[in-house]
């Protein structure tokens, strides 16, 4: 039987209690997708992966954690140098975002919660989910067990 990541229909924003992980770029720009729902209804997430971008932080792989109230926690994982419309270029990295979802899990751990995060680079990061998921589960194997992927229901956010 071939290993899968638990996935689930349900709108990543309102997994309570959790860490709430999701893609980022190199480049300072936080306004499309669901970076940028994230940026409307969480502004602290923003502001920290702003702070991180001028102090030049942002390196492939890195996460910025940010906490909020309610024991929610929102991990922006580095899986893109670049960002842009041209469907044929690969901006999500796979390998960036094994490094970040490591950390991730880690620090969701060692405060008790569950890792939720959308199919990251399948949409604007032009990667098929199922070549990521594949690369996920060879790379952190076991550990996926403390992830779950949430896929928006047909309404939307």
């Amino acid at each position: 039987m071939t290993q899968r990541i638990t996935t689930i229909e349900a709108n990543l924003l309102r997994m309570r209690p959790g860490v709430l992980a999701h893609g980022v770029n190199m480049q300072g720009k936080f306004g499309k997708g669901l970076a940028l729902e994230i940026r409307r209804r969480m502004p602290a997430v923003y502001e920290d992966y702003m702070k991180a971008y001028t102090a030049g932080q942002l390196t492939l792989g890195h996460v910025v954690f940010t906490q909020l109230p309610n024991d929610v926690h929102v991990a922006s994982i580095v899986t893109q140098q670049y960002y842009g419309k041209d469907p044929k270029t690969r901006f999500m990295l796979p390998s960036a975002l094994c490094t970040g979802l490591s950390r991730t899990i880690t620090y969701g751990r060692r405060r008790n919660l569950h890792v939720y995060m959308p199919q990251i680079g399948a949409g604007l990061g032009h990667v098929p989910w199922e070549e990521t998921e594949q690369h996920l589960i060879e790379t952190i194997g076991e550990n996926l067990k403390y992830v779950t992927v949430c896929v928006l229901p047909p309404a939307g956010i």
